[in-house]
């Protein structure tokens, strides 16, 4: 490390570097003592190794549950931060559990997000809190063969907690507390106004859903901890293994040990050797659950925190869709793309050619220009407008150097009032900063339309709650169209738009993006009677028709 480097680095980073090699040694020291103590020469068999991979691959999907946890706890804190970011926050913040009472987690969870607002960071701290009580309560009901009685005292506060709206509020405001005095200790600056939590955060559905997603997450280390247990060879039975795998994360988690080291690994040994068997198994079950849970999570914190430092040292674009450009053409197969653009496109030049051959219209948001290229063909007459310069310019690559495009953007259309016959906007008003945002677009796409004309609202159908979750929470980690931020737009209660009248609500698309060509065309038929059946409604996309009120000339 140069002493440039080490210059740029903040005390509680120089810390945390610090106490994570103090701890790598105490802890690595602590386990090793364990396995001494049971059996001097311990030799892991082949069997106990991929066992151990299992392992590896349940902390993984540990940790992925708790970061949906994570990101559902701050959208219910009215906090929408961009998944990829979040993502490395979350898994980077682990690097530093070394240091002691969680402070270096949670300092880099708040740090590895950016420059953030008094309120905003409050937020994040007030989620982070809220984790750590959940994983407490999850780990202590999990615990409930060894410890029988926290188990149910557990089980009881978590349930008087979901069902009693008093105590859940109370509950709420006190670590709203901590979170607003760890947040002024964390960074200065003028106090501001009074920061309160949203009411739905408060909401029973959303303590229920967090405390199943905690319960979850942690069941799967638990688990796997049993299934090391019973290759070693170690008495007592499944349930008394994972139930001791509980305790032990529990107690070393509370004891604010770093890491649990010397306390977790030597606490699971007690509690395997009492179950019977060769106590060399059960050194070897402490030995390959810690290093699989506790040493593998540290191991990937630190490549996360890497990642996410290097994310933050770049240069943020001035537009998303300009940052995505480069690879915008491979998160959809051509075969696909084309299907959706036919679904698109087909319901509008009904509505459109049904009173005017040749009808001029606006594509706000049109991208690679390809919903364009398809209505010139039937015949239409569109214009493009996109805020993004680098899809302008795929565009006119497209559909040539005399294609009409504009510049501009949704809440401010640089033509006159009543230009054209029609205007549609694909899959962009979800990504405006509020639902309000999308109101005033709505507003002025209407403006620019003449009386008696059409704007065709084309988005994401989230009634099916399945595809919300996928699109919320895992579309933006596969495909970086997506921020994580969107406000999807509810087909049932569209808002009243000034000037425009909802004339009808149309559903389409369940074919997933995956399908083969030669698939697609075998189940299109199946598509289309699934579309008009009852099931319709869940789609995949809608498509809003509003017609524009006022004299027609």
């Amino acid at each position: 490390m140069t002493d440039e480097t080490r210059s740029q680095l903040s005390r509680p980073v120089r810390l945390a570097l610090a106490f994570l090699a103090a701890a790598a040694t105490v802890g690595i020291a602590a386990t090793l003592l364990v396995l001494v103590r049971a059996e001097p020469t311990v030799h892991l068999r082949a069997a106990v190794v991929s066992v151990g991979l299992l392992g590896g691959f349940a902390t993984a999907g540990n940790l992925f549950v708790r970061f949906l946890r994570w990101q559902f706890l701050l959208r219910r804190l009215d906090l929408r931060l961009p998944t990829i970011p979040s993502l490395g926050a979350f898994a980077g913040s682990f690097a530093f559990l070394p240091v002691p009472l969680y402070l270096g987690q949670l300092v880099a969870r708040t740090r590895l997000l950016g420059q953030m607002s008094r309120s905003r960071r409050t937020m994040v701290i007030l989620a982070f809190l809220w984790e750590r009580s959940l994983d407490v309560w999850a780990l202590a009901v999990l615990s409930f063969f060894v410890t029988p009685w926290v188990a149910g005292l557990a089980l009881a506060g978590g349930a008087v907690l979901v069902l009693v709206p008093g105590f859940r509020g109370q509950a709420t405001e006190q670590l709203l507390r901590l979170a607003g005095a760890l947040s002024r200790s964390l960074a200065s600056g003028p106090e501001g106004e009074d920061i309160e939590v949203p009411a739905q955060a408060g909401s029973a559905s959303v303590w229920a859903g967090a405390a199943l997603a905690s319960l979850g997450a942690w069941a799967l280390t638990v688990a796997s901890a049993s299934l090391i247990a019973f290759v070693t060879g170690v008495g007592g039975g499944p349930l008394a293994c994972a139930s001791a795998a509980a305790r032990a994360v529990l107690l070393g988690g509370l004891s604010m040990v770093p890491l649990g080291a010397g306390v977790s690994g030597l606490m699971l040994f007690g509690d395997l050797d009492g179950l019977g068997g060769d106590p060399g198994a059960a050194a070897q079950t402490v030995f390959v659950f810690r290093v699989v849970t506790v040493w593998l999570t540290v191991a990937l914190g630190a490549l996360a925190a890497v990642l996410a430092l290097r994310r933050l040292s770049r240069p943020e674009a001035d537009d998303h869709f300009d940052a995505v450009s480069h690879c915008y053409d491979a998160w959809l197969p051509p075969h696909y793309r084309q299907h959706l653009v036919v679904k698109k496109t087909v319901p509008m030049l009904e509505q459109i050619t049904a009173f005017q051959p040749g009808a001029r219209g606006l594509d706000l948001g049109c991208g690679r220009g390809w919903y364009m290229r398809e209505m010139e063909r039937a015949g239409a007459r569109p214009v493009g407008l996109d805020l993004s310069a680098l899809q302008l310019v795929a565009a006119r690559e497209y559909l040539g150097r005399e294609a009409p495009l504009l510049r501009g953007s949704v809440f401010d259309v640089p033509v006159r009032s009543g230009t054209f016959d029609f205007a549609y906007i694909i899959n962009a008003l979800h990504h405006l900063p509020s639902p309000r945002h999308q109101e005033v677009a709505l507003e002025e796409i209407g403006r620019v339309v003449r009386p008696g004309g059409f704007v065709f609202v084309h988005e994401m159908n989230v009634r099916n709650l399945m595809f919300r979750f996928y699109l919320s929470y895992i579309f933006p980690i596969l495909k970086g169209i997506e921020e994580g931020t969107e406000h999807y737009m509810n087909p049932r209660c569209l808002p009243p738009i000034a000037g425009l009248r909802l004339v009808a609500v149309h559903y389409f698309t369940f074919l997933p993006d995956f399908v083969s060509p030669g698939a697609l065309s075998a189940l299109a038929p199946i598509e289309r009677w699934i579309e008009k059946s009852p099931m319709g409604p869940y789609a995949a996309h809608f498509l809003a028709v509003f017609e524009r009120l006022g004299h027609k000339a």
